[in-house]
């Protein structure tokens, strides 16, 4: 089936292919450099959440590899379920750099190994809100559509500013700025942790699930009350806890006002979610299918750790939260979704066009089910033997996940450029031809 006005898509609206393209392709980088800090990483087997290390791989994972997917796709869907085109799109190609420098100073402003990393990276962050969340908001506030999706995306881009606010804010002050909070530093973190992986990342991947679900797989649709109730978790999340951090609330306040926007998004989202993909009419198992499978299982476990992580003393609880929500349910879904997206936009943009001529590849041809198989062992695998790490707190189990985390990232990107290189393969004349 492919998409059209008819639905709610307006594929005709759509950004120049190059650019998700280009912020997808951060996804593979930042999945190996994170791979590499594990693996090359010094010091004893126990890897604490206070760890420059583990700042520098959870926002890898959380700014490199989800970040620049989200912001490559809503370039994409903005126009294309939204309606309404992102205003001076070309800046797309400068805010690339910036956010890519941005979490690249920041990372080495967390190892240590630059005293001016968090000075560079909260400039670099800060004309990153401009140019990519002004033009995005525009475009998505203007937008004639007032489907819930959209009003996901709307609430999405929102959080982002705020959360990426509270980030340059927390930056600042690792630069020796000490702003006015220095009784409250962990109230700005958990805000900041609340804003940035509930509201922002789970607020996205929510509300565009309901749009890519039913038209990926041919599934039902989201019950229009679950839909009303996760963008009221999600608007909930972003405003109660920047009351209470104005307020003077601390952080475990803070993490309770978070609580309704993460019920949400892990819990009500998986069960609604895994009800729609059951009622689809393409009863065949794909291997994207078995990425949102894992992703979407692992969203209680998400929420189960949280509770413990703020109620237990044992400091693996948080270790496990943050893997469990960056790469075992955030980081599930959203490499099972470059499995179908990237392939379908290559078959639009490039292949519709020719659609009963000899040679015109398939979605099938351009991203084969056996590389989205072998991406969806080696990723479950690497989760997998991270929860052991933390578990066992084994330095030779961390530098394992280390190379397990490098090779996904490595698979990712192979496939990923030889699914965009097909182009030349097919531009080949058909055998035929040349016996004409």
């Amino acid at each position: 089936m492919l998409p059209s006005q008819e639905n709610g898509l307006s594929l005709d609206q759509a950004p120049p292919l190059r650019i998700p393209l280009l912020f997808f392709s951060v996804a593979p980088i930042a999945l190996l450099a994170a791979g590499t800090l594990l693996l090359f990483r010094e010091g004893s087997a126990h890897l604490s959440r206070m760890d420059p290390v583990s700042f520098a791989v959870a926002h890898c994972l959380a700014l490199g590899f989800l970040g620049s997917v989200m912001m490559g796709a809503l370039y994409q869907m903005t126009p294309v379920v939204a309606g309404k085109r992102v205003p001076w799109i070309w800046i797309a190609y400068l805010v690339l750099p910036l956010f890519v420098g941005g979490v690249v100073f920041l990372v080495l402003g967390f190892l240590g190994v630059m005293n001016g990393g968090f000075t560079v990276a909260h400039h670099l962050m800060g004309y990153v809100f401009v140019l990519f969340v002004v033009p995005t908001g525009i475009a998505l506030f203007r937008a004639p559509t007032r489907s819930d999706t959209v009003w996901g995306m709307r609430l999405a881009v929102l959080a982002f500013a705020l959360a990426l606010s509270a980030g340059i804010v927390l930056a600042i002050a690792r630069t020796g700025r000490s702003l006015y909070f220095n009784d409250n530093w962990f109230s700005w973190v958990y805000t900041h942790l609340g804003l940035g992986l509930v509201a922002w990342i789970g607020g996205l991947l929510t509300s565009v699930s309901w749009q890519v679900v039913p038209m990926f797989y041919l599934s039902g649709e989201c019950p229009g009350w679950a839909r009303k109730s996760m963008l009221l978790g999600q608007a909930f999340t972003m405003v109660a806890p920047l009351l209470a951090l104005f307020a003077g609330a601390g952080p475990g306040t803070i993490a309770l006002l978070c609580l309704p926007g993460a019920v949400s998004v892990f819990l009500l989202h998986p069960w609604t979610t895994a009800l729609m993909i059951r009622s689809r009419l393409r009863k065949r198992r794909e291997a994207s299918l078995s990425f949102w499978g894992f992703g979407l299982a692992a969203g209680p476990l998400v929420l189960l750790l949280g509770l413990l992580a703020t109620t237990s003393a044992d400091t693996r609880y948080p270790l496990l939260l943050g893997w469990t929500l960056l790469f075992g349910w955030a980081g599930m879904i959203v490499h099972g979704m470059l499995t179908r997206i990237v392939p379908f936009l290559l078959w639009f943009h490039r292949f519709s066009s020719l659609v009963g001529k000899p040679g015109v590849p398939t979605l099938r041809d351009i991203y084969p089910e056996r590389r989205g198989r072998v991406g969806l062992y080696l990723h479950q695998g690497a989760y997998g033997l991270g929860v052991l790490a933390i578990l066992l707190e084994s330095a030779p189990l961390y530098r394992g996940l280390g190379l397990l985390l490098s090779l996904t990232g490595l698979w990712l990107g192979v496939s990923l450029l030889r699914a965009v290189r097909l182009r030349a393969e097919t531009s080949l004349p058909s055998p035929q031809s040349k016996l004409v």
